[in-house]
């Protein structure tokens, strides 16, 4: 095989942890995976920041709190990964349900200024 052949079989099977960097980009969204100490860093900017944001930062930042310790159970061998997958469902979807409301509260605000 050829580079030019070679190249698009590795791209469709290769997976990534990505930062939020552009360069990965050209891999498929559904290939990609936060880092979750990314994600934590992210969560405490939302947090130190005054009013809702605050509030929602610091519910972000308690649900990390909760994945990773499970996740720490599953390091040491006291959690079984199958069950780690079923209690991680609600915290996945509590974050997404913040994430949800925070993006709602910043598209309300920016339909206040007018676009240049």
């Amino acid at each position: 095989m050829v580079e030019s052949q070679i190249l698009p079989v590795v791209k469709s099977n290769l997976e990534a942890a990505s930062p939020g960097w552009g360069g990965y980009n050209w891999l498929p969204i559904e290939r990609r995976q936060l880092c979750w100490a990314h994600l934590k860093r992210e969560f405490t900017k939302i947090a130190q920041r005054a009013g809702v944001s605050r509030t929602l930062g610091e519910e972000l930042l308690e649900q990390e709190r909760q994945l990773c310790e499970l996740w720490y159970r599953v390091r040491d061998g006291t959690l079984a990964r199958t069950e780690f997958i079923e209690l991680v469902r609600p915290i996945r979807e509590r974050i997404l349900a913040l994430l949800k409301v925070f993006s709602s509260i910043l598209n309300s605000l920016f339909k206040e200024f007018p676009t240049v």
